[in-house]
């Protein structure tokens, strides 16, 4: 993987003083000779700025591989949108203005399509003929990224959905906020991925889960694949339901496998939000069984409450982050040091 070099070289030269940490309760201890605790930055997650590397860089490497959406450190699952040009490894360039969904899992600057697995995107209204196409707008003005979480609104108008996502290493939660509608919709791309997908299943278990997995890889060209395996589970039940492969879209239909076409192959589910605007999502990924995301589920995530959770992944990059500690330089050099550091911590990934 590569990584630009130019910010952390930059903002050392400019005169950062840096201070490495064998804990960051060891500050007082270890701290470089005559680099006062004061003059440190006080909150390393507050200077990370996810949107970096996400620009159309053109030929520039590294310059759209990354991705600003929630990750836990060497996180399994990192939950991010794809935006319609879906450049390599992160998925999302800065100068789209629609996304195919939010994936959960993205490399930091492969440089190669991989991964971006089960794009997942919340629609108003009718499902259409090819929901695999489907894209929703959005703004930067409404869209904010932190270390562990992501928000943005999806959608016009009367159609606007409010998302909220944080994560932990192997899952994540979401609130998704529609307009009072009868067809308050979330699309389950299956095969979908960035990464080359061999075979894609999906189905629609009892009235408030969604199951399935995907066959990808071919990374930068290579023959090796790998399945990945997922598993949602909503806080209420939906009212209906359905899946597709290509422009075959099947009402009441609870389960899709496609090796022909597999990232033609969706699920759909809809909630009535004329009362209660707010619905809960909660997915998993493993690298051994939809059982294995299942229990990944309840072993990480406990209740229903996204901002406890994106609270507590953000102490935890404050944690990590804070075992290298910079004073001196800019505003802006720090958040490229902290920043870049970010970068390099997203992985390797969680594997198991």
């Amino acid at each position: 993987m590569r990584f630009r070099r130019t910010p952390w070289a930059a903002a050392l030269a400019a005169g950062l003083s840096v201070a490495v940490l064998a804990a960051p309760s060891a500050l007082a201890h270890t701290a470089a000779p005559g680099l006062a605790d004061s003059g440190l930055a006080g909150d390393p997650a507050a200077l990370v700025n996810p949107f970096t590397g996400t620009g159309s860089g053109g030929a520039v490497v590294g310059a759209v591989d990354m991705f600003p959406g929630a990750s836990a450190p060497f996180g399994m699952l990192a939950w991010s949108p794809d935006t319609t040009s879906r450049p390599a490894s992160g998925g999302y360039n800065y100068a789209d203005s629609s996304t195919i969904g939010l994936s959960v899992t993205h490399p930091s600057g492969a440089g190669c399509d991989i991964a971006g697995d089960l794009p997942i995107l919340p629609t108003v209204g009718a499902i259409g003929t090819n929901p695999t196409a489907a894209t929703e707008p959005f703004s930067h003005s409404g869209e904010t990224a932190h270390p562990g979480s992501y928000s943005t609104s999806l959608g016009t108008g009367s159609s606007v959905v409010k998302v909220s996502v944080a994560t932990t290493a192997r899952t994540g939660i979401g609130e998704f906020t529609y307009p009072a509608t009868t067809s308050a919709n979330m699309l389950f791309k299956a095969g979908d991925s960035q990464a080359s997908v061999s075979a894609a299943d999906v189905s629609i278990v009892g009235n408030s889960e969604v199951t399935g997995s995907i066959t990808e890889g071919k990374f930068c060209g290579m023959p090796n694949s790998s399945t990945v395996y997922f598993a949602a589970t909503f806080d209420r039940p939906f009212s209906s339901y359905g899946t597709w492969n290509g422009s075959t879209v099947s009402a009441r239909s609870r389960t899709m496998t496609a090796s022909a076409t597999p990232k033609a192959t969706g699920a759909w589910v809809s909630f009535v939000t004329t009362s209660d605007s707010h619905v809960g999502l909660k997915v998993a990924v493993s690298y051994v069984s939809i059982a294995g995301a299942e229990a990944n589920l309840r072993a990480e995530q406990h209740g229903w409450n996204e901002p406890v959770v994106a609270a507590k992944t953000r102490a935890q990059w404050r944690s990590l982050l804070s075992e290298i500690r910079v004073g001196g330089g800019t505003h802006d050099q720090q958040v490229q040091f902290y920043t870049a550091l970010y970068h390099a911590l997203l992985d390797p990934s969680t594997f198991s």
